[in-house]
């Protein structure tokens, strides 16, 4: 079964939240892309699609690690560090990870090509419609079209403490047209 979501192809309708599986493929072998539980048991290939973790121009340690070479005998720590930016709620979970990514030149280079049995969203995340516009060309150049489901605009992000409705309107203007993606605005429920 796929599904026609206005222009966005998913397979199903069972979508990954953005952060919470990483980009979708694993750095190492025995580390689980996002350190989710999920990723033991169930194939992402299987998903309507896989939303990335948030892109931004440069890489951004926001509220978790962007280190990858943890030891075994440092899995305490990174468990101390992961369970402060996850957090369990009635019906689901919230994470504060603050836009915590490798960059979207570093995605497109090691993920990207990587993860292409996935149906991808790639979710982008700036301070700025310059920004966004920028996000946009980097994804225009490197995803042709029909490689990647849609493109997330994240405009809603509270961890990172910026007012995005100052922007949004310029953000909508800037982005949107200049995609040769799909669009998908991700807008905070405190938004009217």
């Amino acid at each position: 079964m796929t599904i026609d979501l206005n222009g966005i192809r998913l397979r199903n309708r069972l979508l990954t939240s953005a952060s919470l599986l990483g980009y979708g493929a694993s750095k190492r072998r025995l580390i689980l892309y996002g350190l989710s539980p999920i990723a033991q048991w169930v194939p992402l290939e299987r998903f309507g699609a896989v939303v990335t973790r948030t892109l931004t121009l440069q890489p951004r340690e926001g509220n978790f690690s962007l280190r990858e070479d943890w030891k075994p005998w440092e899995l305490r720590q990174l468990l101390r560090i992961y369970s402060g930016a996850l957090r369990r709620v009635d019906g689901g979970w919230i994470n504060a990870f603050g836009w915590s990514n490798i960059g979207i030149e570093a995605y497109f280079d090691d993920y990207f090509p990587r993860t292409a049995t996935l149906n991808r969203i790639v979710s982008l995340g700036g301070f700025s419609a310059d920004e966004f516009g920028a996000l946009i060309d980097t994804v225009n150049r490197r995803a042709e079209p029909g490689e990647i489901a849609a493109v997330e605009l994240n405009v809603s992000c509270h961890n990172v403490n910026f007012p995005f409705e100052t922007i949004l309107e310029e953000v909508l203007a800037r982005a949107v047209p200049a995609s040769r993606h799909p669009v998908i605005l991700k807008l905070s429920p405190d938004e009217d």
